[in-house]
Parts: C-alpha cells; structure tokens; sequence
C-alpha cells in the first residue's frame, strides 16, 4: 500500500459568504487495483451555513481490460487517523482503456463533473463530517468493460 500526503489542514469558522480552503488528503493505492491514484486534491468549501468536502482525484487504469465504473471512497480521518465520520463512494462511469488516466477535467460518460463529494453538513455539526482533518482517497471498486469485477 502506498500513502502519500498532500495540502494542508484547515480550522473551519462558520461562514456567511461562499470560501474555499485546502483540505489534507492522503491516497491509498492498494497493490492490487487496477487503478493508480496519482493524485487527490481535496477541498472544504464554506456556502453559508453548509459545508461542502470535495476531491478531485488523478489516476490512470494499470489494467490490461476497459475499465467502465470505478468506486472512489472518500474516507474522512481525524488528526490521529481515527475515524470522523462514514465513507462516502461515488460510482465514475468512465471509459478507460489500458493505460488511460483520469485527469481534473476527465468528462464522465454519464455527464456528471468533478469533484466528488464527501459530506455535506453544518460548520460544528455534531453529525457528518465535523470533525475531519484528513481525507482519505481510494479507489475501492472496478468495473470492466468484459463485466469482471474487482473489489478491495
């Protein structure tokens, strides 16, 4: 497995005008996905009272098959790496042939854009995702174009 960390860690105040601050992520590849995460840029945006947790991910299909869906976990961590809420996978519906990346700006075959979202809650909520310091990136499930699965 292997981690890597980017950003910085941010203290959210509740806000009444929509702000955007850098999020700390940290990516999980593990050995054998058929995905690589190159990177994870994640992002905690403030619009009013709500907050919004966002990544926009990298990564490229180290398969030899068409990846066509690929669940992307979202795992928010406390600053000891201790649970701070539930994951959250998005499903991408991509086209990806062998050695194929997914950049910031890839357009999904079902029309959907970046990013991805995590939690969406209240700034101090005592649900959600309030506490957060890290987000956790990984890539927890592959769909291929033949309808061969590969789960974590």
């Amino acid at each position: 497995m292997t981690a890597s960390v980017l950003g910085i860690a941010v203290i959210l105040a509740q806000a009444t005008a929509t702000s955007s601050s850098p999020l700390e992520t940290k990516i999980v590849n593990s050995a054998s996905s058929p995905v690589h995460i190159d990177s994870c840029r994640g992002q905690i945006k403030v619009y009013g009272a709500t907050v919004m947790y966002e990544a926009f991910p990298t990564l490229h299909n180290v398969s030899k098959k068409n990846i066509k869906v690929i669940g992307f976990t979202l795992v928010p961590l406390t600053a000891f790496n201790d649970s701070a809420g539930s994951a959250k996978t998005s499903l991408l519906m991509v086209n990806l042939a062998p050695g194929d990346e997914m950049n910031e700006d890839y357009p999904f075959t079902d029309g959907a854009k970046e990013p991805l979202l995590g939690d969406i809650g209240s700034p101090g909520a005592s649900q959600g995702w309030s506490s957060v310091y890290i987000m956790a990136c990984v890539a927890t499930q592959v769909r291929f174009a033949d309808g061969s699965v590969w789960k974590i």
